[in-house]
């Protein structure tokens, strides 16, 4: 049986959270930590680094990430109420053809991905739209 000292365990978490802010960041695909190259890439320079798996990524890390990011945003927004913020929508066709609508809002140079809606489900109505501003 292999322990891990809580010291690795952190590193190995910081080093995680790390990497899923690059991934995300530069729209490296989950699926890369699975591939050949990537694990004799860590393994050969970064052997003590137990890099999550892309389900633990998506899981656990990402949430993570985004639930620090809405956390901030929020603080930020009630430090200075008075603030500008602009909304802005972006929409687009996943891999699958869905067709997806971002909510993001823009506060001073920052952009915070706020919503996504499949309105291949609920439809494009305007209403769709609409109802997405006051969630937001």
């Amino acid at each position: 049986m292999t322990f891990v000292s809580h010291t690795n365990t952190n590193a190995n978490t910081q080093r995680n959270d790390d990497w899923v802010d690059v991934m995300v960041e530069n729209n490296i695909p989950l699926a890369s930590v699975e591939s050949r190259s990537f694990g004799k890439f860590i393994k050969t320079h970064i052997p003590e680094w137990d890099v999550a798996s892309r389900h633990q990524i998506s899981d656990l890390y990402i949430p993570r990430m985004s639930e620090k990011i809405q956390t901030e945003f929020e603080d930020s927004l009630s430090k200075n109420p008075n603030q500008y913020l602009s909304v802005e929508f972006d929409h687009w066709k996943d891999a699958n053809h869905r067709s997806l609508l971002g909510v993001i809002i823009t506060q001073s140079d920052k952009k915070h991905f706020q919503d996504l809606v499949d309105v291949s489900i609920v439809g494009h109505r305007a209403s769709v739209i609409v109802e997405q501003l006051k969630k937001v």
